[in-house]
Protein backbone atom coordinates (compact mmCIF):
# COMPACT_ATOMS: atom_id res chain seq x y z
CA UNK A 1 0.00 0.00 0.00
CA UNK A 2 1.33 3.00 -0.87
CA UNK A 3 1.38 6.66 0.80
CA UNK A 4 -1.61 8.32 -0.41
CA UNK A 5 -0.40 12.42 -1.24
CA UNK A 6 -4.67 12.96 -1.49
CA UNK A 7 -5.62 11.39 1.82
CA UNK A 8 -3.03 13.46 4.05
CA UNK A 9 -3.40 16.14 2.39
CA UNK A 10 -6.98 16.03 3.44
CA UNK A 11 -6.33 15.32 6.78
CA UNK A 12 -4.17 17.63 7.90
CA UNK A 13 -5.48 20.08 5.58
CA UNK A 14 -9.22 19.89 7.32
CA UNK A 15 -7.52 20.39 10.62
CA UNK A 16 -5.16 23.13 9.57
CA UNK A 17 -8.63 25.41 8.41
CA UNK A 18 -10.53 23.68 11.29
CA UNK A 19 -8.29 25.79 13.67
CA UNK A 20 -8.15 28.89 11.98
CA UNK A 21 -12.21 28.88 11.62
CA UNK A 22 -12.30 27.68 15.44
CA UNK A 23 -9.43 30.72 16.13
CA UNK A 24 -10.93 33.24 14.39
CA UNK A 25 -14.34 32.87 15.47
CA UNK A 26 -13.07 33.02 19.12
CA UNK A 27 -11.39 36.20 18.26
CA UNK A 28 -14.33 37.48 16.39
CA UNK A 29 -17.29 36.46 19.58
CA UNK A 30 -14.73 37.83 21.95
CA UNK A 31 -15.35 41.20 20.24
CA UNK A 32 -18.89 40.95 20.53
CA UNK A 33 -18.76 39.42 23.89
CA UNK A 34 -19.92 36.67 23.24
CA UNK A 35 -17.54 34.26 25.42
CA UNK A 36 -19.62 34.61 28.15
CA UNK A 37 -20.26 31.68 31.06
CA UNK A 38 -23.36 30.81 29.48
CA UNK A 39 -21.37 30.27 26.32
CA UNK A 40 -18.73 28.05 28.58
CA UNK A 41 -21.81 26.46 29.85
CA UNK A 42 -23.52 25.32 26.92
CA UNK A 43 -20.45 23.79 24.84
CA UNK A 44 -19.59 22.45 28.07
CA UNK A 45 -23.00 20.52 28.21
CA UNK A 46 -22.54 19.72 24.39
CA UNK A 47 -19.31 18.07 25.21
CA UNK A 48 -20.84 15.81 27.70
CA UNK A 49 -23.60 14.89 25.72
CA UNK A 50 -21.26 13.98 22.63
CA UNK A 51 -19.15 11.72 24.61
CA UNK A 52 -22.28 9.60 25.87
CA UNK A 53 -22.97 9.60 21.96
CA UNK A 54 -19.14 8.16 21.39
CA UNK A 55 -19.32 5.70 24.36
CA UNK A 56 -22.78 4.47 22.85
CA UNK A 57 -21.00 4.20 19.59
CA UNK A 58 -18.11 2.55 21.23
CA UNK A 59 -20.12 -0.67 22.73
CA UNK A 60 -21.84 -0.95 19.05
CA UNK A 61 -18.77 -1.47 17.12
CA UNK A 62 -17.29 -3.46 19.55
CA UNK A 63 -20.53 -5.38 18.85
CA UNK A 64 -19.74 -5.94 15.56
CA UNK A 65 -16.19 -7.11 16.35
CA UNK A 66 -17.28 -9.73 18.39
CA UNK A 67 -20.31 -10.76 15.95
CA UNK A 68 -17.55 -11.60 13.66
CA UNK A 69 -17.78 -7.96 10.99
CA UNK A 70 -14.31 -7.27 9.56
CA UNK A 71 -13.59 -3.51 11.17
CA UNK A 72 -10.64 -1.90 9.41
CA UNK A 73 -8.86 0.50 11.76
CA UNK A 74 -8.90 3.88 9.69
CA UNK A 75 -13.12 3.56 9.27
CA UNK A 76 -13.59 2.85 12.92
CA UNK A 77 -11.42 5.78 13.85
CA UNK A 78 -13.31 7.92 10.95
CA UNK A 79 -16.46 6.89 12.45
CA UNK A 80 -15.79 7.43 16.04
CA UNK A 81 -14.28 11.00 14.86
CA UNK A 82 -17.41 11.95 12.71
CA UNK A 83 -19.83 10.65 15.77
CA UNK A 84 -17.99 12.80 18.11
CA UNK A 85 -17.70 16.06 16.23
CA UNK A 86 -21.55 15.96 14.66
CA UNK A 87 -23.12 15.20 17.73
CA UNK A 88 -20.62 18.12 19.98
CA UNK A 89 -21.24 20.49 17.04
CA UNK A 90 -25.13 19.09 16.66
CA UNK A 91 -25.49 19.18 21.01
CA UNK A 92 -24.24 22.58 21.11
CA UNK A 93 -26.35 23.92 18.41
CA UNK A 94 -29.47 22.50 20.01
CA UNK A 95 -28.63 23.28 23.53
CA UNK A 96 -28.06 27.45 21.95
CA UNK A 97 -31.20 27.31 20.51
CA UNK A 98 -33.00 26.07 23.28
CA UNK A 99 -31.59 28.69 25.48
CA UNK A 100 -32.02 31.86 23.67
CA UNK A 101 -35.44 31.09 22.37
CA UNK A 102 -37.34 31.53 25.28
CA UNK A 103 -39.73 28.39 25.21
CA UNK A 104 -39.70 25.67 27.79
CA UNK A 105 -37.55 22.88 26.92
CA UNK A 106 -39.98 19.72 26.20
CA UNK A 107 -38.73 16.33 27.25
CA UNK A 108 -40.40 14.28 24.66
CA UNK A 109 -39.41 16.67 21.79
CA UNK A 110 -35.42 15.94 23.12
CA UNK A 111 -36.46 12.23 22.93
CA UNK A 112 -38.28 12.25 19.56
CA UNK A 113 -35.01 13.47 17.68
CA UNK A 114 -32.24 11.51 19.68
CA UNK A 115 -34.21 8.57 18.50
CA UNK A 116 -34.40 9.30 15.44
CA UNK A 117 -30.93 10.60 14.89
CA UNK A 118 -29.45 7.96 16.71
CA UNK A 119 -31.29 5.39 15.13
CA UNK A 120 -30.32 6.47 11.54
CA UNK A 121 -26.92 7.30 12.91
CA UNK A 122 -26.97 3.37 14.17
CA UNK A 123 -27.92 1.77 11.00
CA UNK A 124 -25.95 4.04 8.92
CA UNK A 125 -22.75 2.56 10.23
CA UNK A 126 -23.90 -0.47 10.02
CA UNK A 127 -24.95 -0.52 6.56
CA UNK A 128 -21.24 0.99 5.77
CA UNK A 129 -19.94 -1.89 7.88
CA UNK A 130 -21.76 -4.57 6.13
CA UNK A 131 -21.88 -3.73 2.60
CA UNK A 132 -25.58 -3.95 2.71
CA UNK A 133 -28.04 -1.33 2.46
CA UNK A 134 -30.64 -3.68 3.71
CA UNK A 135 -29.58 -2.59 7.02
CA UNK A 136 -31.37 1.04 6.80
CA UNK A 137 -34.53 0.05 6.81
CA UNK A 138 -34.36 -0.96 10.54
CA UNK A 139 -34.42 2.49 11.40
CA UNK A 140 -37.91 2.83 10.16
CA UNK A 141 -39.25 1.54 13.41
CA UNK A 142 -37.42 3.76 15.82
CA UNK A 143 -38.21 7.30 13.51
CA UNK A 144 -41.61 6.30 14.08
CA UNK A 145 -41.13 6.05 17.70
CA UNK A 146 -39.23 9.04 17.42
CA UNK A 147 -41.89 11.20 15.66
CA UNK A 148 -44.66 9.41 18.57
CA UNK A 149 -42.64 11.62 20.87
CA UNK A 150 -42.57 14.63 18.77
CA UNK A 151 -45.81 14.34 17.81
CA UNK A 152 -47.20 14.23 21.91
CA UNK A 153 -45.11 17.04 22.63
CA UNK A 154 -46.67 19.24 19.98
CA UNK A 155 -50.25 18.16 21.53
CA UNK A 156 -49.17 19.66 24.54
CA UNK A 157 -48.68 23.00 23.31
CA UNK A 158 -51.92 22.89 21.90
Amino acid sequence: MGIQIGGLLGLYGGLFCGVLGWYFGRKKAAKQRGLDEVHEHIWQKAKSFSWYITIITIYFLFTLYVLGVTLHVPAVLGILMLVQMASWGFGGAVLTGLMFSGKEIDSNFIIGITVIVLSVLLFVILAIVSDSWLFLFGSIPFSVIGLYFIRQSKSKED
